[in-house]
């Protein structure tokens, strides 16, 4: 089961589109978005959270940390994080380094 099954996320994913603006909407209190769908129509929607997958994340950039070497237990990069595991958060052991 992928990411997107496992919370139902998939009625609210849209494919085949550009995202041609995102602007906030004084009005709404929501996020305006504009959305060129396959077939060149151009919609305007509203929501209240907007989130933005480009897949510019991929491939992972390590930061220079000094004194990482130090460090005993397991660094990860934001992009390996794949799932909640309760145990590293007990103890300092696992910093997620992001981009």
């Amino acid at each position: 089961m992928d990411y997107a099954e496992r919370f139902s996320l998939g009625p609210h994913i849209r494919l085949n589109s550009d995202v041609r603006q995102v602007s906030r909407s004084d009005d709404q209190h929501r996020w305006e978005v504009v959305v060129a769908y396959k077939g060149g129509e151009e919609v305007v929607e509203y929501f209240h959270k907007v989130v933005l997958s480009t897949g510019i994340n991929d491939v992972p950039c390590m930061p220079s940390v000094e004194g990482i070497v130090k460090f005993k237990g397991t660094v990860l990069h934001s992009n390996a994080y794949k799932r909640y595991f309760f145990s590293i958060f007990i103890t300092p052991r696992a910093p997620l380094l992001p981009t």
